[in-house]
Order: C-alpha cells, then structure tokens, then sequence
C-alpha cells in the first residue's frame, strides 16, 4: 500500500495553532482502510483518537503549541494493519488573512551515537528561532525517498559525525546534495571523521570529546543561526 499522512497548520494567536493531518495516497488503497488510530504528545487531554470517516480521508482536526511526532495506524478491513508516524510542523503555518510565518528550516542528522547531541542540537536551533526536521519513517516509503520528503522543507543540514559516516548517513548526504542544501558539518572530538568530499570543511563546527551536551548544543546552534549558509 502506498498511504502518507499529510497536514495543514494555521495559526490562530501568538503561540497557538489549529491543525489537521489525515491520509493520502490512491483511492483503491484508502478504500482499504477500516480506522486510523492516531496518538498524540501525551499532553493531549486524549492523546488516542480514533477516525473512521472515509469520505475525509480518516482526517483528525484539533490544535496545540508545539510540534511532536505523531503515531498513526492504518487498521485495514482484511483484519491487516499499517503503521506510520508523521513529524507536526508548525514553522511554516499560515497565519489566518492570507500571510505566511517562514522561518529558515534546518535538517539535523546525526549517526546512533551522536544521537544525544543531535537531540540537544534540535532543541538549540529552536531556540534561535529556526525550524528544525529530522529524519523520519513515512508509511511505505522506501529510505531514500522518506528523506528527500522530510528535506523538501529545509534550507540546509546540519550533519553531526564522531566516527566515518554509515552507510545511512551518506545515503542521507547524497539525497542532501542533489537538493543542493548547504551542508554544516559538526565533527566530534580533535581528530574527527574523514569528512565526506561533498561537505565544504570550509564550514566545518568542532566539538571537543567530552564537552556538556548543552555548552556543545548552543555553540552549533549560535553558528549555525549566524550561517550565511542559507
């Protein structure tokens, strides 16, 4: 099956957002579909919704503040089901009237071991006032084509590396600059890792072995927001 969750935000006040997601994909596939199950930030008064409206393409409605993952399963009428997760994004709503809110987007990816970083990196940028994504899972998707989905949205990447790149990550880098993003690498530790020959050492971000998460994480995030990069 070929389904993917799509969304629209609007923002409605100075912090607060309306916002819906539902499915897409061909009709003989949604014809398929018995129930979304979607769950929420456990902020959520109900943070489990059920839809069965077919005719809505199983369409949720509701509003929030923040942006989280969001957890969907496809509950399909042969008894199978389908699961998949969606990243809300709220930096580019459009604000009722007519006006957009755009905020420079960044695309944050790390290896399994750099991930603690990466996370603190997330949460940096977004207080410099910058629209962050990650890699993400998207229904049926191969890899390949659920990143260049999530790096649509960005205006550069931010690439955290401690050791030679995984294979995954240098299918992330290929998929990056066929988009033409610029690409600031953060090497970690004083020897690092051979930089891949598709990122400009030029803009390169060092981070010292054992340095606090947090000291590390406001450094990249005050670089990258000074970036002419993007």
């Amino acid at each position: 099956m070929n389904l993917r969750i799509e969304q629209h935000a609007e923002r409605v006040g100075a912090d607060w957002f309306n916002w819906a997601v539902w499915l897409e994909g061909p009709e003989s596939d949604l014809d398929q579909v018995e129930m979304v199950v979607y769950k929420l930030h456990e902020t959520f008064p109900q943070p489990v919704r059920r839809v069965t409206d077919r005719k809505k393409k199983f369409r949720l409605e509701t509003g929030g503040w923040g942006e989280f993952m969001i957890y969907a399963q496809a509950r399909l009428k042969n008894g199978g089901e389908l699961a998949m997760r969606h990243w809300l994004s709220l930096g580019g709503a459009s604000l009722r009237g007519g006006a957009r809110v755009e905020k420079r987007c960044v695309f944050v990816t790390s290896g399994i071991a750099d991930e603690p970083l990466a996370d603190a990196v997330h949460e940096a940028l977004e207080k410099e006032g910058l629209r962050v994504v990650r890699p993400t899972d998207d229904a049926d998707l191969p890899p390949e084509a659920s990143v260049r989905q999530v790096l649509r949205q960005a205006h550069a990447a931010v690439m955290i590396l401690s050791e030679r790149p995984s294979p995954w990550l240098r299918m992330e880098l290929k998929a990056i600059t066929e988009q033409k993003l610029p690409v600031i690498p953060v090497v970690v530790g004083e020897h690092g890792a051979g930089l891949p020959t598709e990122v400009a050492a030029a803009m390169e971000i060092r981070v010292k072995t054992g340095q606090p998460l947090e000291v590390a994480a406001e450094e990249i995030a005050k670089r990258v927001s000074a970036s002419t990069a993007f």
